[in-house]
């Protein structure tokens, strides 16, 4: 089977071949900050941000300001060997935002204590953003309710965005998920790529979360999403709306969790699932 459209709930797929899943839950490396940004106040309109190992030692994340609309297209550049680590979310921004991560990023056991994000805490839903861990990149949250990379497009005007993960992004918390899409957008054509690793390890936490009303989202999986939750529900890719669905990667689950899991919210587009490549694994 290479292509396979499903309409309502997919609650499980087959098991293709083994897998070893590492992790345990609520444990990370010793994570040491190092480096800081350019910023000395928050970030404001079309700002462009700089954060490198070089710079003090930064004590709070890069934010725009909550509950405020405005300070948009803002541009964050964390360099290799930069290590941000704060209790709370290290980056925040509003629509137009542009994150490009090399460095680490940790948020400590902040309950949403965000890696990246984009329009949450009352800032711009316009959307428009583009966010990427690199190749380099490190995300580490283990707070409930703390998601790797955020953006929350919920305007039905939203403009596309696109996530993209070709570093390590490592969630451990409950509801966690490694990244979080939410669009009411009309007419938005976003997107999600995995070329790296995504791990949770937190009850009903998923490697990617899309939630949509209208649109259809993009995921292209060629690296590993692994749901590492032991007796725990967890999601190696939920779906609430519409996405296709490209795998030439890895997708895990514990055997009380799905690889890969639809929901139907009446969003009237049909899912797609296509299985790609001579190597996919998907386990769940």
């Amino acid at each position: 089977l290479t292509h396979t459209t499903f309409k309502f709930n997919l609650v499980a797929l087959a098991v293709v071949s083994a897998l070893s899943i590492l992790g345990a839950k609520g444990t990370n490396a010793q994570v040491t900050a190092k480096g800081g940004c350019n910023n000395d106040t928050p970030p404001t309109q079309g700002d462009l941000v700089s954060c490198s190992p070089e710079l003090s030692t930064a004590t709070s994340g890069v934010q725009t300001p909550d509950n405020n609309t405005g300070n948009n297209d803002v541009t964050v550049q964390v360099f290799p060997e930069t290590v941000l680590s704060v209790n709370g979310s290290t980056i925040g921004l509003g629509s137009g935002s542009e994150i490009k991560n090399a460095g680490t990023l940790f948020t400590q056991s902040f309950r949403y204590g965000y890696g990246m994000s984009a329009g949450v805490n009352g800032r711009s839903k316009a959307g428009g953003n583009t966010l990427m861990n690199q190749g380099t990149g490190i995300i580490l949250t283990n707070g409930n309710d703390a998601h790797g990379m955020y953006v929350n497009a919920r305007l039905t005007t939203a403009a596309n965005n696109t996530i993209s993960n070709d570093g390590s992004v490592t969630t451990t918390g409950d509801r966690a998920d490694g990244i979080r899409l939410y669009t009411s957008s009309n007419t938005a054509e976003d997107s999600i790529t995995n070329t790296g690793t995504i791990l949770t390890s937190g009850e009903d936490s998923s490697g990617i979360h899309v939630q949509n009303t209208k649109t259809i989202t993009e995921i292209n999986n060629a690296g590993s999403i692994t749901s590492n939750n032991a007796d725990e529900l967890g999601y190696g890719i939920y779906i609430e709306g519409a996405a296709n669905v490209t795998n030439s990667g890895t997708i895990a689950a514990d055997a009380s969790g799905y690889a890969i899991y639809i929901v139907d919210n009446g969003n009237t587009n049909a899912n797609t699932v296509r299985l790609a490549g001579d190597k996919v694994d998907i386990t769940g």
